[in-house]
């Protein structure tokens, strides 16, 4: 069983939670429980037999223990062999009710919100410190993640594992015969040189920051447009910054559609500006789908892109260098070719969506083994 704190199915730790169970071998039961007064998941999960539960806080706010009890009682009812609980949200009382229960659990942590970048939360480190030691594996989806839980949380190093995130490189893939189509498919200029991104429109992602090294290269560059896939908080401020900058009639913002394979069908450059991710699922996509792609250097996209090679990681990412990179790359047809053509060698050589799953496959049997489990 799989546990979260949101229910609505649609960024990169659902995405994964769904392309697991959905390829999971048969005799593996699956169900989902969200922390939530409704999910999604069930719209997208086609896995015969698979269950879906919601159990809801009873506080606005704070920290509902009734949470524990509740979880606890599911576990029973449902017989759950492994749990596997998903980031901050879910992780307090799920390790919690798999003590209550003899449960064997599996945490997974999958990147951070951007309030979490600068907390300094003493009650919350000691009880990832604390009930961290009573998870049966903690599963991370970089190696960043892995070392910080190892180092900064006391967690014993043979209790980790390391999992990137995979791609459907089947579903992601180039398809320049439908250039022209998807971009009158979003209502999006024929012949213009697209510059773009997929992604929740909220502080982490820091495009706002995007737009203002857009509006120097729109400047200069008169086929130059801009194009979002995605909504969020930052909507409303989005919209107001675009409209400060004076580009409103060359930046569109999509909103949230279940169309990122085509969409990014429509691009010449990917950018992900974000100041923090785990490990991204949508540079993983841009990848499969042979864009060239410029990323902050991140730790977590240095274990994904090789500088020059598949993709631009850049150690100094401000608004200024930003604007210069992308007029560069989009003089140069033939760089952002090369980089296209290596970006999708590397997806479908080392981010495959198959190697995830076996690699979970592999975990969860082993777990269910040495915990002495008889079931899945």
């Amino acid at each position: 069983m799989h546990t979260v704190r949101i229910g609505l199915a649609g960024a990169g730790m659902e995405s994964g939670i769904i392309n697991v169970t959905n390829r999971l071998p048969e005799d593996f039961r699956v169900s989902l429980c969200a922390l939530a007064p409704e999910e999604t998941f069930s719209k997208f999960i086609t896995r015969p037999g698979a269950q879906f539960f919601t159990i809801p806080s009873r506080k606005a706010s704070g920290v509902d223990w009734t949470l524990v009890s509740r979880l606890a009682k599911l576990f029973r009812q449902a017989k759950v062999d492994i749990l596997h609980s998903h980031n901050w949200g879910s992780f307090l009382y799920s390790v919690l009710a798999a003590q209550l229960t003899g449960t064997t659990i599996i945490h997974g942590e999958h990147g951070k919100n951007f309030f979490e970048l600068t907390e300094r939360n003493r009650a919350k480190d000691w009880a990832k410190r604390l009930l961290g030691r009573r998870l049966h594996r903690l599963v991370t989806v970089s190696n960043d993640l892995r070392r910080e839980w190892i180092e900064r949380f006391h967690i014993p190093e043979e209790k980790t594992v390391w999992i990137p995130n995979g791609v459907d490189v089947n579903r992601f893939c180039p398809s320049p015969e439908d250039r022209v189509a998807a971009r009158r498919h979003f209502g999006l200029p024929e012949a213009a040189l697209i510059v773009g991104s997929v992604g929740k429109l909220e502080p982490i992602k820091n495009y706002l920051m995007m737009l203002d090294a857009a509006k120097a290269v729109l400047g200069k560059n008169e086929r130059v447009v801009v194009a979002l896939l995605g909504d969020g908080v930052s909507r409303k401020d989005t919209e107001r910054h675009i409209a400060k900058l004076g580009i409103a009639d060359r930046v569109h913002l999509l909103g949230w559609r279940f169309e990122s394979p085509r969409f990014l069908h429509t691009l010449d450059i990917f950018v992900l500006p974000s100041v923090s991710e785990g490990m991204s699922n949508a540079v993983l996509e841009a990848l499969a789908s042979g864009l060239p792609i410029i990323c902050p250097a991140l730790p977590s996209h240095r274990e994904v892109i090789t500088p020059g090679l598949d993709g631009i990681l850049m150690e100094n990412f401000t608004t200024d260098t930003l604007a210069e990179m992308l007029l560069k790359l989009l003089a140069h047809d033939e760089d952002r070719r090369r980089l296209a053509q290596q970006a999708r060698q590397t997806a479908c050589n080392k981010f495959a969506i198959e190697r995830m799953v076996e690699r979970y496959e592999r975990l969860y049997r082993d777990v269910d083994r040495t915990a002495g489990g008889v079931g899945h």
